[in-house]
């Protein structure tokens, strides 16, 4: 009897999920445990394993399909198997959800039977590298891995495509020369459009997601950004004397981001109603911080979620930052992990960005952002000294908070990093 690949419920909150590729194709075979289909759901793209080993004899959700929880995606039988019993085909568009009738029965192909030198070692892949490989056409067995555990990366792929890669060789058009007296108003040159040439690929998975989300927010929100500048020289001193004092290990690196966090969730206590998010015209407010902290990916950006932040000391938050960090590189977070948050932070200051305009991730009322760190001159008395500002940019949800109260949340994170002692007491 076939068997099912299933689409996975990831997340309480998860309803449906989306196919972005398919590792095998009708006809297949397939080993237990080995990857078959990547699927995304709102946040999170993650690889589904074959349940059993077999023919993948069905495909029953093409790419970019949008499937229910629970519904299958293809069957895994044996040689010319049929499937008994099927369930709707799931279309590639929900509006056409309404149009599903039940497919006739189909067989599979015969195929033969895998040679035992068609076995190949599973590639461990990361998503991102896998659509940039198909996309350019890179053999990725010819590709060698620099992630964890040998894994092959978005990086590794692209060097594989630098170093196959030759330049174009571009003639310049040169016009012909010719003696005024030959030259006609009849005759006028004319200059040939040039051809470029580049590579395309469809907005799916990930991408596709946060496209989907960052649109909604900035529609369905009233969104303002307010801006201040921070003097961080007294922080970044004590920063240099808390990790002499303290032992620093992989978990632990007490980083500029970590203050931050800390600086925030001080000032979200005293203002709370930075602190709420804003859903069916319900504005909630939280005793308790549950703080996002946003990683960029190679294919996207996540926001891993620091459960009851303000219980926790300025180490502990540096070590979940850390880890939820890693772990979102990895591609091993849960979804539980990114669910729950009432405020967030983002940072672009390794960029070398300033100020800019970060966009909330509803149902938040707010969301910090915090710029690169330069020195810059600035009196202090009557003297003229150098000093180290940081950028911070905090967006907010007008329906919910006014600009006063946002205002007041801003100075407070402001003062908490210019008073560093008081993020350890």
């Amino acid at each position: 009897m076939a068997t099912e690949i299933i689409m996975p419920k990831m997340g309480m909150g998860m309803e449906e999920g989306t196919v972005v590729e398919w590792f095998k194709h009708k006809g297949d075979p397939v080993k237990k445990g080995e990857a078959v289909v990547s699927i995304s759901s709102d946040k999170i793209e993650k690889d589904i394993e074959a349940p059993a080993d077999g023919v993948l004899i069905d495909i029953e959700a093409q790419e970019d399909a949008v499937v229910p929880i629970g519904h299958a995606l293809g069957y895994i039988g044996s040689h010319g198997e049929t499937v008994q019993e099927k369930r709707p085909t799931v279309p590639e568009k929900k509006e056409e959800a309404a149009a599903i009738a039940v497919q006739e029965k189909r067989e599979a192909p015969v195929v033969e039977p895998p040679k035992e030198t068609d076995m190949k070692p599973k590639l461990r892949v990361s998503p991102a590298a896998r659509k940039l490989a198909k996309a350019e056409h890179i053999d990725l067995s010819r590709v060698k891995g620099t992630g964890p555990m040998g894994r092959i990366t978005k990086a590794d792929v692209a060097g594989a495509i630098e170093a196959q890669a030759e330049p174009a060789k571009i003639q310049p058009e040169r016009p012909e020369v010719r003696s005024t007296a030959e030259k006609t108003p009849h005759a006028p040159e004319t200059k040939k459009a040039v051809e470029l040439e580049g590579a395309s690929r469809k907005v799916a998975g990930m991408r596709k997601v946060i496209a989907q989300r960052m649109f909604d927010s900035l529609r369905q929100t009233a969104q303002l950004t307010l801006q201040t500048t921070a003097d961080v020289t007294d922080l970044l001193a004590f920063q240099k004397k808390a990790r002499k004092a303290y032992p620093i290990d992989d978990e632990v690196r007490l980083t500029i981001t970590d203050f931050v966090a800390k600086a925030t969730i001080n000032a979200l206590l005293e203002h709370k109603i930075m602190n709420s998010t804003l859903a069916e015209e319900t504005i909630t407010t939280y005793d308790s911080v549950n703080l996002g902290v946003a990683v960029a990916l190679d294919d996207g950006l996540v926001v891993p979620v620091i459960q009851e932040a303000d219980k926790k000391s300025l180490s502990a938050i540096s070590r979940e930052i850390r880890k939820s960090s890693r772990a979102a590189r990895d591609g091993h977070l849960d979804q539980l992990q990114l669910k729950g948050s009432t405020f967030s932070i983002t940072s672009l200051g390794t960029y070398g960005v300033g100020f800019f305009t970060p966009v909330l991730n509803p149902p938040e009322i707010g969301i910090l952002g915090v710029g690169a760190i330069t020195e810059q001159p600035a009196f202090v008395g009557g003297d003229i000294v150098k000093r180290s500002f940081m950028p911070l940019s905090l967006t907010f949800d007008h329906r919910a908070v006014d600009g006063a109260p946002a205002a007041a949340f801003l100075a407070a994170v402001k003062a908490n990093l210019e008073e560093p002692f008081k993020l350890v007491l």
